[in-house]
């Protein structure tokens, strides 16, 4: 009986060693006035230090139907754009999964853009404007943020 408590044990540490604490965005403010005043979601950003990846999950309800939005990933300092990252259906959910290797994002803001879809074929990396980043200030619909 002792034997099987410290194998569970041992099986239990290495589990909680490999996965970091799962963190939970509850609740995303909304900024369009075309999305629904119910509009909101909810992530999950897990590192996973044995394989060094952060896995993203993030679920939306009441945006705006059969729209393409952006996600953006942000600490303040290291931005990552991830362009058509899902489609809201035509009842306005939608959901998101991405695993980002070599980076411990557990801590990151979630941004989520309207994706309009214009390219820039003579822009650095999708930059419109010049201003670093692939999505404009008046594309921003929600902000989800990390309080841990």
């Amino acid at each position: 009986m002792v034997r099987r408590l410290t194998m569970v044990t041992a099986v239990l540490v290495a589990v909680s060693a490999a996965y970091g604490a799962a963190v939970k965005i509850k609740t995303f403010d909304v900024f369009a006035p075309e999305d629904t005043v119910n509009a909101d979601g909810m992530a999950i950003l897990n590192y996973v230090a044995g394989n060094d990846k952060t896995i993203v999950q993030l679920i939306v309800s009441d945006f705006t139907p059969d729209t393409v939005y952006g996600v953006l990933l942000t600490d303040g300092l290291l931005n990552l754009e991830i362009p058509d990252a899902f489609m809201a259906d035509e009842n306005g959910h939608g959901n998101f999964h991405e695993e980002i290797p070599s980076l411990d994002a557990s801590g990151f803001d979630i941004e989520l853009y309207v994706d309009d879809g214009v390219t820039c074929n003579l822009c650095v990396d999708g930059d419109r404007d010049g201003d670093g980043f692939v999505f404009e200030a008046g594309e921003l619909r929600a902000i989800g943020e990390n309080n841990s």
